[in-house]
């Protein structure tokens, strides 16, 4: 090498250390990921008026685009960028975002805009727009995770499970190990809490973790629950809402959505169903039944109501409900103008709406279910169909003799008034059969078809003016009295009965049917509002663009829409499945919000880790059961939850997945497990829904209708699961209400967790409470004959499925001598106690122990121990 070649080399080093040393930003500084830091600085500060909404954008510059983006940024050169210079301006007229709209940049948020520039200014489309595509799997080499802990076993347990692999990775990155295994009894109590909203028996208890967990998918109770979570999400209710907010029977597709949950029903088939399953070819009457999905929204029956109105408010509620529940989009805010945030237009949204548009629907509906609708009796129930459809085969055979049935009846309608009429004008004063028999006008035949007829029925047919319920009583007595009509009624109300001794109950459910014809027109309604159309433009059936696969033809019909929704060209469905299926193991989602998967959401923790199960849920066939099982059986899920100072510092929400779930339970699991620890659980699955223990007069307060009152029902009724109690929109169950439960006016996917003192007033003081520990009380003491060390200890084991700690069992143990000295003093208070809840006492215990035990037990009830999954 020449000496002036090794000056100028030398040189340029020299020239490139005192570059690197004299920038703060270029030593040492991280690499900007425009997804995880740029675009949410953009979305929340930028977008507002320089986003999507073409409309009310305030100029040309789009920071939505990375072609707009080029306008304001110059990679690499922050001197030439606007985007720079505006965000760092001294000038209120020049500094962006401006001072009045609440929407400054901090310092850090500057910094990172600033590091972005100089690194190049990279641009990635939206991580949730993109198809997700399988990532491949982290190894973990042992010796690069000795310092932070890991022994080989462990090394090799997290090597098992792609969930582990990925979580494993990240927690590396992060200098974190993970905690270690928590012991059997609280991982089986925690699987049977996630997976079946109950806590597990001792048999279950006794088997090895892996049985432990096949037993529990394989169970009613599995079904039960994972339906409960698919019910918030399509908003189902057993009243109308609105002011009026009618009771309305679809508790046979509750049950549909239970057994296709306990048969393990792929998730496509299980959407395609619900959103089409009126469409497919020879659809069966399961399938019809599946497409109640989309009749569960809000009916209206106010006086004055417009129908037009209300079929629009329908319509729009499928759009908002499809695309929250399946695509993890915030359409909805698309209804009025285009997204502020997102790539959605006004004229996408009504688009989409299109698909739901045609149906055979007023918009209206006062008392009963609207049309279209159609029979059902639960699909749980295993009856022999000939019995549903002799029901069937007798109402056709009815409806074919409607017209000429409808013929007869007017006939004899006209000839019994003329009958009466002549009879009337024969007398001067209204006759009874007694005067007639004295009148010389009358002929014999008159006579006698006269003495026939029921006095009441005289009164109606002399009125001319008769409204629809004497019509229905005329319509009644002539069909008593004709031979064919009568035959064909009797042998449908037998069909009945011998269907309903089969504990066949059929409810007319509201389903969706196509329009016959061309399809209904569908247009962009101007601000959202139905009487606005903006008839003009007609506007076709199709998708959003950005999710539409490139070339791709949009889907034709509503069936080709739900099958849209779960093809691998979707980016979204399964990545939006997947998150909420793990929402439901570790209480909150690999994407905090589950409901927004637009760039206003969060991103997701583990973004490979959220595309890896989302592409192993679409290669499985879709199968939910699998994904369960691949969430429960890994070692991220049965990691300890306790929380050390180093996590709670590091990681307060556990997003790093550094220690097992812990979390509330809701208030559905709560009131569960308290009558199943007492054993008054109902095991009977699905049927019409039960009305439990409320307070009296809620209903009075807001309903509309004069002698709406909420009765408790008696018996096995009272005892069954929550996810049966009727649910009315107007007045939600008050229990559930106080735990976070949604309204299910709207569809929610979310999960709202708070503690206040409301919810410890509940378990203080709802007779459901107070009656499970009553009666939990009353098991132990039969059961356990030890002292009172023992039966506390059993207490504590039937309640919350686990042993108690030594310290936890003494201040218990007092507890019961300091209850039992109370109500031996105050021996009314014990008897008011024992009298909580309709179940019976064992009269043959002695009150005061039988109420000091209670007491006890209700304490246990209310133990954060009873109430938290961990």
């Amino acid at each position: 090498m020449t000496i002036r070649l090794l000056q100028n080399v030398c040189s340029v080093a020299l020239a490139a250390t005192v570059f690197l040393c004299g920038n703060p930003f270029a030593m040492a500084q991280e690499t900007i990921d425009f997804s995880s830091q740029v675009r949410p600085i953009l979305s929340d500060r930028c977008f507002h008026c320089h986003g999507p909404d073409a409309d009310n954008q305030e100029s040309d510059f789009r920071a939505d685009s990375q072609e707009g983006l080029l306008e304001a940024v110059e990679p690499g050169d922050l001197d030439s960028s606007e985007l720079h210079a505006r965000i760092h301006s001294d000038d209120p007229g020049s500094l962006m975002p401006p001072p009045d709209s609440n929407r400054s940049l901090s310092d850090e948020e500057k910094r990172i805009l600033d590091l972005w520039i100089e690194q190049g200014a990279p641009y990635e489309g939206h991580w949730a727009f993109e198809v997700p595509q399988k990532p491949e799997l982290p190894t973990i080499d042992a010796d690069d995770v000795k310092d932070l802990g890991w022994d080989e076993q462990r090394v090799s347990q997290w090597s098992k499970n792609p969930i582990d692999r990925f979580v494993a990775a990240r927690l590396i990155k992060e200098g974190l190990s993970p905690s270690p295994p928590a012991d059997h009894a609280t991982l089986v109590r925690r699987a049977a809490m996630t997976l079946t909203g109950l806590l597990p028996d001792r048999d279950l208890q006794s088997k090895k973790y892996s049985d432990a967990v096949e037993a529990l998918l394989d169970s009613d109770a599995y079904a039960e629950r994972q339906a409960l979570r698919w019910l918030d999400a399509a908003r189902y209710a057993d009243t109308d809402g609105y002011q009026n907010d009618n009771h309305r029977e679809n508790w046979p597709w509750r049950d549909w959505v239970i057994k296709a949950f306990r048969d393990n029903m792929p998730f496509d088939q299980f959407t395609i169903e619900q959103i089409a399953g009126d469409m497919l070819p020879e659809a069966t009457v399961s399938q019809r039944l599946a497409s109640a999905f989309n009749r569960n929204h809000r009916q209206n029956g106010e006086g004055g109501a417009l129908a037009e109105e209300f079929r629009v408010e329908n319509v729009i509620d499928r759009v908002e409900t499809t695309s929250t529940v399946f695509l993890g989009l915030t359409f909805g805010c698309a209804r009025c103008h285009d997204h502020k945030y997102d790539p959605l237009s006004q004229r996408e949204f009504f688009q989409m709406y299109a698909y739901f548009n045609n149906i055979g629907e007023k918009g209206i509906g006062r008392g009963l279910n609207a049309n279209p609708t159609m029979k059902a009796i639960s699909p749980l129930l295993e009856i022999d169909p000939k019995f549903v459809q002799a029901v069937e085969k007798a109402e056709s055979e009815l409806a074919k003799a409607k017209p000429e049935f409808e013929k007869r009846l007017k006939a004899w309608t006209q000839q019994t008034t003329e009958l009466i009429s002549r009879i009337d004008a024969a007398s001067s004063k209204v006759i009874d059969s007694d005067e007639v028999s004295d009148s010389d006008e009358l002929e014999d035949s008159d006579r006698e078809a006269f003495e026939s007829l029921d006095k009441k029925l005289v009164e109606l047919l002399r009125n001319k003016k008769r409204n629809n319920g004497q019509n229905q009583q005329v319509r009644y007595h002539f069909t008593k009295i004709d031979p064919q009509q009568n035959g064909l009624q009797t042998a449908l109300n037998v069909a009945k009965k011998e269907l309903k001794d089969r504990g066949g109950v059929r409810a007319t459910v509201m389903v969706m049917r196509e329009r016959s014809g061309d399809p209904q027109p569908a247009y962009l309604l101007n601000r959202g509002q139905y009487n606005e159309p903006v008839k003009s433009d007609p506007l076709p059936r199709t998708v959003p663009e950005v999710l539409l696969a490139e070339e791709a033809e949009p889907p034709g019909d509503r069936l080709e829409f739900a099958k849209w929704l779960v093809s691998k060209s979707n980016p979204l469905t399964a990545r939006v499945i997947v998150n909420r299926i793990w929402q439901d193991h570790f209480g909150i989602g690999l994407v905090k919000t589950s409901a927004d998967f637009g760039v206003q959401g969060e991103a997701p923790s583990h973004p490979e880790l959220l595309d890896c199960l989302a592409v192993e849920f679409i290669d499985s066939g879709w199968d939910v059961k699998a994904m369960h099982r691949l969430i429960v059986t890994s070692e991220t899920y049965r990691q300890d939850s306790k929380q050390t100072p180093q996590l709670k510092s590091k990681d307060p929400q556990n997003r790093l997945l550094a220690r097992g779930p812990r979390y509330r339970a809701d208030g559905f699991a709560i009131r569960d497990v308290a009558l199943q620890a007492a054993g008054l659980l109902s095991d009977q699955v699905g049927g019409p829904a039960v009305k439990p223990y409320q307070p009296s007069g809620l209903w009075e307060v807001v309903a509309a209708n004069k002698g709406t009152r909420y009765v408790a029902d008696k018996g096995e009724n009272l005892y069954r699961r929550s996810m049966y109690s009727y649910w009315k929109r107007a007045v939600n169950p008050p229990r559930q209400t106080i735990f976070d439960a949604g309204g299910r006016e709207i569809c929610n996917v979310e999960v709202r967790r708070t503690n206040t003192p409301l919810q410890a007033l509940v378990l203080m003081n709802d007779p459901t409470f107070v009656e499970s520990a009553r009666a939990l009380a009353q098991q132990v003491i039969h059961s356990e004959q030890g002292d009172d060390k023992q039966k506390v200890a059993e207490l504590y084991r039937r309640a919350i499925a686990k042993d108690a700690s030594d310290s936890t069992i003494g201040v218990l143990t007092e507890s019961v001598s300091y209850f039992r000295e109370h109500y031996a003093a105050k021996p009314e208070e014990a008897k008011a106690l024992l009298a909580t809840g309709e179940s019976k006492r064992d009269k043959q215990i002695d009150a005061t122990e039988h109420a000091a035990l209670a007491a006890v037990a209700h304490v246990i009830l209310n133990l954060d121990e009873f109430l938290t999954i961990e």
